[in-house]
This record gives C-alpha cells, sequence and structure tokens, in this order.
C-alpha cells in the first residue's frame, strides 16, 4: 500500500513519469568514467546530466579518486528541454569537443539534445558507450573553431 502511494505522489510531482516504467532498472556509469578516464584530452569538458550527479560524484571521489574536470552538472529541465540547449551553450559556443555523459533521462530528452546540437551548432556525437542504462557521446564540430 505504502509503495502504491508512493508511486502516486512521485507520478503527481514528476507530471506523469512513472520511473519504474520509463527508465532501466540498472545504470551503471563506472565502464563510461573510465573511458572517459582514458579517451579525454586535457581541457576537454563533460557535461553530467542530472541524472547521472550522485554516481558521477560518488566513482569520481571514491573509485578514480580523481577529479575531471572541467565538469558541467546539468539541471533537470525535463519539461522544458530547450533549458538543456541553453546550459550547453556556452560549450559548444566554444567550438570545441566535449563529452556528455548521462543516466535516468528519457529517450526523447537525449534525442532532442543530439538533434538540437547538430542543427543549432554543428555538432555531431559519437557514443562511445550505451549500455546498462548510461550513454557517453563525444560531441565535436564539423565547423573550424
Amino acid at each position: 500500500m505504502a509503495q502504491g502511494a508512493a508511486a502516486a505522489v512521485y507520478y503527481h510531482k514528476n507530471n506523469g513519469y512513472l520511473w519504474y516504467v520509463q527508465y532501466p532498472k540498472t545504470e551503471e556509469i563506472k565502464p563510461a568514467l573510465g573511458i572517459v578516464e582514458k579517451e579525454r584530452k586535457e581541457g576537454e569538458p563533460l557535461y553530467v546530466y542530472h541524472g547521472a550527479e550522485q554516481a558521477f560524484l560518488y566513482y569520481s571521489q571514491f573509485v578514480y579518486r580523481k577529479s575531471f574536470s572541467p565538469v558541467m552538472v546539468g539541471k533537470n529541465h525535463r519539461d522544458h528541454p530547450p533549458e538543456y540547449l541553453l546550459e550547453l551553450a556556452p560549450l559548444a559556443r566554444e567550438g570545441k569537443p566535449f563529452w556528455i555523459l548521462a543516466t535516468h533521462g528519457s529517450r526523447q530528452e537525449f534525442r532532442y539534445i543530439h538533434r538540437r546540437l547538430w542543427e543549432d551548432w554543428h555538432y555531431a556525437g559519437r557514443p562511445y558507450f550505451v549500455q546498462d542504462g548510461a550513454i557517453l557521446v563525444y560531441y565535436s564540430t564539423s565547423r573550424r573553431p
């Protein structure tokens, strides 16, 4: 009974998003962070989608024991996706490559972000890791900076 009430409250507060239906049961970012640690070049920013924030903070501090810098942690804009682009705009305007690490998001959100990065700034995404509910994508521009 308590679980049903909790689900109803969550459903109401999150505008109809049912977490257990929409998202994978596991969302493992540790392998994705290993790729970031190995592949990311000095100075390439990492944008952490808001749903991955807690796992990112834990693994970067207690498993990798290093600071991934520069890092930008996003906010939840599920009900107004254009806000994601406002957050990413400072990275895209520089015309340099950057990474996006995400979990706990919807496919619609990720498709929207991916499409708009291409349409607005000619950034093409190259997936490095897509499994266990985590996504790591490297974005670079087809234009010269």
